[in-house]
């Protein structure tokens, strides 16, 4: 096995040839992860880190007690106009009472979380731009599992009314 070092080289020194979606590289060995900022600069990372999720119990009871609500059914959504830990962060739950089997709790959760990955980075552009933070909580109310398609859709048109409402907070606060 032949140990090689890796180490950047600035942009100036390599011979770049992009056509027909291949990238060859001359004369110069890159760092594989510093190709990946010459290649994607303006990729949108979709990710739901540990910092975005709702884990604190006191958090989760403080938007139930004094955050404010909506229903788009099957989604009722409670919100909280202010957060002290990060910019946005959000939490999943489905009733027991609907759903005894926690198999089927956990793939509604599971299809929640990908609907709300996909899609909350408008939110969160908002958000940024307009020097808010929110918490969020997301519960489940339908009775039957549903289709992935239908929760996408669901979750779309909430996190839409979210952005709506946190203008229409920073209007009122302004």
């Amino acid at each position: 096995m032949v140990n090689r070092e890796y180490r950047p080289i600035p942009i100036a020194h390599c011979t770049l040839h992009i056509s027909s979606c291949q990238l060859l590289i001359a004369n110069c060995l890159l760092h594989p992860t510093s190709i990946r900022h010459l290649l994607l600069p303006a990729v949108i990372r979709y990710r739901y880190k540990k910092t975005d999720k709702l884990k604190s119990r006191k958090a989760i009871e403080e938007i139930f007690g004094k955050g404010k609500s909506f229903s788009n059914f099957p989604l009722k959504v409670f919100w909280l106009p202010h957060n002290p830990t990060a910019l946005l962060q959000s939490g999943v739950g489905v009733s027991s009472r609907n759903f005894k089997k926690a198999v089927d709790r956990n793939r509604i959760k599971r299809l929640m979380r990908e609907a709300y990955r996909l899609q909350k980075n408008s939110l969160n552009e908002t958000l940024l731009q307009n020097g808010q933070r929110m918490s969020v909580f997301f519960l489940y109310l339908g009775k039957e599992l549903p289709a992935y398609e239908l929760l996408f859709v669901k979750m779309e048109s909430a996190l839409n009314r979210l952005i709506k409402l946190s203008n229409e907070n920073l209007e009122r606060n302004s």
